[in-house]
Order: structure tokens, then sequence, then C-alpha cells
């Protein structure tokens, strides 16, 4: 049973990987649109998550005050 919910743990965390990267991408395409706050919807859940270039990109948001105050 235990190797069960191992296996069947590692295989869902194998499909979350796409997903993200997915949700990464449509982020990025709306932040390169100038769509600031879609980016940032769909960022801000990956940088919570512990996204390194969802993260970044946030800062540079806060930085440049695109679509969020700036900080």
């Amino acid at each position: 049973m235990h190797q069960f919910v191992l296996v069947l743990s590692c295989f869902v965390m194998m499909l979350a990987g796409p997903i993200s990267a997915q949700d990464f991408y449509k982020g990025l395409k709306a932040y390169q649109n100038g769509e600031y706050a879609a980016a940032f919807k769909e960022w801000k859940p990956l940088a919570e998550g512990g996204d390194m270039k969802a993260q970044y990109n946030l800062g540079v948001m806060y930085e440049n005050g695109l679509g969020v105050l700036q900080d």
C-alpha cells in the first residue's frame, strides 16, 4: 500500500511540472503584451510555490512598478 501511494505521488508531481511551465509561459506572453495584471495572476502562485523564474519576474515588476505598486 505504501509503495502505491509513493508511486502515485511521484506520478502526480511529474504531471505538475508541465502545467506550471504552461502557466509561466502564459504569464510571459501576457507580460510581453503589456498585460501586467494577467502576468501577475499567472506568476504569483508559481512564485509562492518556489518557481525562481516567476519570483524573479515578479521582482522586476515590483522594481519597475509594472502592474503593481513600485517597491
